[in-house]
């Protein structure tokens, strides 16, 4: 399949005519619903086609609509206008609920013409192979600036939700907003999946950010099924665990435990640095002591826990040792982790054997115990002699 110049790059010639062909399904679109839509579209068809006069040829005598409907490649630019009139909108002295109606009435536009281009793609998806998308890396609606709709797209989506958020609307505006959202977050993340890897920075970073947006405003129930549409493990733990919803969260270890499920949720958690809650929500389910152990691996601090859990207690040993040789700010916390290394040596060679490292530990606590008798007076005189020094090094 050949290449040609578009986007500022090389595509697939097939790629190009599937851009163009899905132009004008859009096209189509906004002629279907002119007339519902008629005093909006009139005007902004109508700076479309005079902002862009020089991609407009035709005979004298047309009017802007005509040309419009004509020249079918640009219906992106109205998509473009459509966005842009809702920005403005949003900075102008409205009530914030006139603001919401405008908004809302702007977004069915968006999910009408939108919806038919993605029913068209799925209809039409053996004549444009998804391999060769994936070689052009890009497509109309993920392009920034004048050849697609993204950035447009992400500023709708961040509107919409600020003013749902702030306006005392009914529940149904509420809900249908709600459902436009998504919508137009899944529209970019469908023609997202087509062009990029699913494991590349590009997709998993629009994937996150668009999802994240969605968290912010608490649109918890669309993250979820957005993020299980398309893999994004991580926010599902997220979500369930800024919501409290450990019932959900056991029920997707189940549901996708194929697709290594466990691991996701229990790296999360130590790379958040919420042990307690891990252990606290999993610790006592057997089902789940394998996958923790094999989690907990990978931090060494933790590492006597999984230890534990697989009886292996080798690792046990080494991990606590590891802990209160490192130990370096509390006493108290170097106290307790010797005290625990010392049952593990215990469990590991037996009470009536001889081991040096017994007598080790046990020098050890006895220095820690006098560490934590000193007297406070002592310390106290310690700081006071120090202070100086400090003053004087300076």
């Amino acid at each position: 399949m050949r290449q040609i110049n578009k986007y500022e790059t090389q595509v697939y010639t097939g790629c190009a005519l599937k851009d163009l062909s899905e132009k004008l399904q859009a096209t189509l679109t906004f002629r279907k619903i002119e007339a519902e839509h008629s005093e909006l579209l009139d005007t902004l068809i109508k700076e479309t086609v005079e902002s862009n006069y020089d991609s407009y040829s035709s005979p004298p005598g047309l009017t802007h609509i005509d040309k419009f409907y004509k020249q079918v490649s640009m219906s992106h630019i109205l998509l473009q206008k459509l966005c842009i009139y809702s920005e403005e909108i949003s900075f102008t002295n409205r009530s914030a609920v006139d603001i919401c109606l405008i908004l809302c009435n702007v977004n069915r536009i968006l999910v009408k013409v939108l919806g038919a281009v993605l029913d068209y793609r799925r209809q039409n998806v053996e004549f444009f192979p998804i391999d060769k998308q994936k070689q052009s890396k890009i497509s109309w609606i993920l392009c920034e600036k004048n050849e697609g709709i993204c950035s447009e797209l992400t500023k709708q989506i961040n509107i919409s939700l600020e003013f749902a958020k702030k306006a005392n609307i009914t529940k149904e505006l509420h809900l249908e907003i709600s459902d436009q959202v998504a919508f137009l977050v899944d529209a970019l993340l469908s023609s997202s999946i087509d062009v990029f890897s699913e494991i590349g920075s590009n997709y998993t970073q629009l994937r996150y950010k668009l999802l994240k947006k969605l968290m912010d405003y608490k649109e918890y129930h669309k993250v979820i099924e957005l993020a299980e549409k398309y893999a994004d493990h991580r926010v599902i733990v997220e979500v369930c665990f800024e919501t409290n919803n450990i019932d959900l969260l056991y029920s997707f270890m189940d549901k996708l435990f194929e697709q290594n499920f466990r691991q996701t949720v229990f790296s999360w958690y130590l790379e958040q640095g919420k042990i307690v809650e891990m252990l606290r929500n999993f610790c006592r389910k057997p089902k789940y002591e394998h996958d923790i152990a094999l989690a907990l691996e990978a931090y060494p601090n933790y590492g006597w826990i999984a230890g534990s859990l697989s009886e292996n207690i080798n690792l046990t040993c080494e991990s606590l040792k590891h802990c209160w040789s490192k130990e370096e700010t509390n006493v108290i916390r170097k106290q307790y982790q010797l005290n625990l290394y010392k049952m593990a040596v215990l469990a590991k060679n037996g009470p009536l054997t001889e081991n040096p490292e017994l007598d080790q530990i046990d020098r050890n606590l006895e220095i820690i115990e006098h560490q934590i008798n000193i007297p406070e007076c002592i310390l106290e005189l310690l700081s006071d002699v120090q202070q100086p020094t400090k003053h004087t090094q300076h």
